[in-house]
């Protein structure tokens, strides 16, 4: 299965073997658990309802860790694409019959299928995995970096993040170290800095420059990438934002947060989800269950069990009517309805009616859907380029 990062997991896999976030679709894990209120209560052995019972602070606090935790696993598989998703260099990653390859918009192989693993082109190159190695590949299949690495990441911003004897570094396009391998793990650069984890277990993230120079000493539990200039960061049970010196331009205050997209951060405290501004001023106050970012000036929210659509100013845009849905992108937006997924448009309605099995948002104008037990490629019209193998 593979993960919005590029890198692709094991078809059982629960946790990218990368990112390490929740693979699958999370948000249909979490809406039983947002709707199970509303159901009959639960019956033991036949003896009638069973009663309610004050939850204890220990319990209170490992639920709403729980609930965080699925938060953020939405929020990782709805991140706006612009800001995560690789681009595909006109290329789609294809597997067959367990090996990887690459197909045009049209669905004719550029690059037949040979790779054990592979990652989406990034930058013009794509890093693929044989045996138990990782090289990248040029667009007309051809090695421009050896197989060499234990695991490689895509490019971004000049530079990729790769791993070899279990350290973290960063190469170049020409495979040269510019980064050395010394961090446990390691993401991508944005914005000119990349988060950086150093300590193993019970360590500390913090950010580097493309000389490998500390701009941020490591020092935060946890931390996100920079986008619109500030990277959220976490000490303790609660997280704020820091700007690329490091200070501290939203203290830590929220039980969590998401990256700055078009202006707005998503922040969860008590429960509930709302957005932010740069100046950590509620511009929506929280009152949903769970909410994506903002993508193309709308965000999914989750309220009473079902999924809807506000904007910037809280106002539905599409009224909550889906059992899931994910960000709006290139006009369209994955929704699900029943077992079945769909995508509709800015106004709601269908443009391809609830069909697929599972599906993945639109990127240069295709979309991966799953029939059955097989993927296929489909474009804006629901016509398939590539018809489920």
């Amino acid at each position: 299965m593979q993960c919005k990062c590029g890198f692709e997991n094991a078809a059982d896999a629960r946790f990218c073997g990368n990112c390490r976030a929740a693979l699958g679709d999370v948000p249909v894990g979490a809406v039983p658990n947002a709707t199970a209120s509303s159901a009959a209560p639960p019956v033991a052995g036949g003896r009638g309802p069973i009663t309610a019972r004050p939850l204890s602070r220990a319990r209170m606090a490992i639920v709403a860790a729980g609930v965080i935790i699925l938060a953020a696993g939405y929020w990782w598989m709805n991140r706006p694409p612009g800001r995560y998703k690789a681009d595909n260099s006109g290329l789609r990653l294809i597997q067959v019959h367990g090996t990887f390859g690459f197909v045009d918009k049209t669905g004719k192989y550029v690059i037949n299928p040979q790779f054990d693993d592979a990652r989406d082109f990034s930058e013009g190159l794509g890093a693929v995995g044989v045996g138990d190695k990782w090289g990248f590949i040029d667009k007309t299949g051809k090695y421009v970096i050896n197989l060499q690495f234990d695991s490689a990441n895509v490019f971004s911003e000049g530079l990729a993040a790769v791993r070899a004897a279990g350290k973290w570094g960063f190469v170049d396009r020409a495979g040269k170290y510019v980064i050395n391998p010394q961090f446990d793990e390691a993401g991508k650069f944005s914005e000119g800095l990349a988060k950086v984890w150093i300590g193993g277990i019970g360590g500390k993230s913090g950010f580097v420059d493309k000389t490998g120079k500390y701009a941020i000493s490591p020092q935060f539990d946890h931390a996100s990438d920079f986008s619109e200039g500030l990277a959220m960061v976490g000490m303790g049970r609660k997280v704020g934002f820091v700007d690329k010196a490091g200070k501290y331009v939203i203290n830590p205050q929220f039980d969590y947060a998401s990256d700055f997209s078009e202006g707005l951060a998503k922040v969860w405290i008590g429960g509930k989800v709302g957005f932010v501004d740069k100046a950590g001023k509620y511009v929506i106050n929280p009152q949903f269950d769970i909410a994506s970012d903002f993508s193309e000036g709308l965000a999914v929210v989750l309220i009473g069990g079902k999924f809807g659509f506000v904007d910037k100013a809280g106002k539905y845009a599409i009224s909550p009517q889906f059992d899931n849905a994910r960000d709006f992108s290139e006009g369209l937006a994955m929704v699900r309805m029943g077992r079945k997924f769909g995508f509709v448009d800015k106004t709601g309605k269908y443009v391809m009616n609830p069909q697929f099995d599972e599906a993945r948002q639109f990127s240069e104008g295709l979309a991966n859907v799953r029939v059955g037990g097989r993927w296929g490629i489909v474009d804006k019209t629901g016509r398939y380029v590539w018809k489920p193998w």
